[in-house]
Formats: C-alpha cells, sequence, structure tokens
C-alpha cells in the first residue's frame, strides 16, 4: 500500500538546520518544481493577527491549502501516494 501520510522528517527533503521540524511547504513545493508561495509564511501569522491583517491571513490559508492539493497530485503521479 502507498502512504497515507508524508512525514516530511523522513522525506528527501531537508528541513533547516536546527529547526526541528521536517520540510516546510515552501521546501517542498520548491523541490518538486510546482508555483512558488507568494504570501508570508505560516511562522509570521501571529503577527499579522496582532496587526490585524486578516485579509493576509486569509490568502495565506487558501493558498497554503492550494500548494497542498497540488503537492498531492504531484505525489500521486510520481507514484508516492495513493489518492
Amino acid at each position: 500500500d502507498k502512504a497515507a501520510v508524508i512525514d516530511t522528517s523522513r522525506t528527501p527533503w531537508e528541513a533547516k538546520p536546527g529547526s526541528g521540524f521536517g520540510a516546510s511547504l515552501r521546501d517542498v513545493v520548491a523541490q518538486l518544481g510546482l508555483p512558488a508561495l507568494t504570501t508570508p509564511p505560516g511562522s509570521e501569522v501571529a503577527a499579522l493577527f496582532e496587526a490585524g491583517d486578516l485579509d493576509t491571513i486569509a490568502a495565506h490559508c487558501a493558498e497554503d491549502v492550494d500548494a497542498t492539493a497540488a503537492v498531492a497530485l504531484r505525489l500521486a503521479a510520481l507514484g508516492w501516494v495513493s489518492l
């Protein structure tokens, strides 16, 4: 069976040294040759919320959903996962 979950800490993609996490969505998107993400990274969402910038947060969330779907489709096309 194909994996239902891809753990990015156990993939060919490298995390930022010392981050303690697997690869970011930005890293995976770049490695798969998908369109680059253009909104601020998730690490900036708290500051955006504090600044009241809900429109940018909404755009970030929508972009992440689209990018996650694109990654899933690409991984399925490569035979890594079954959808």
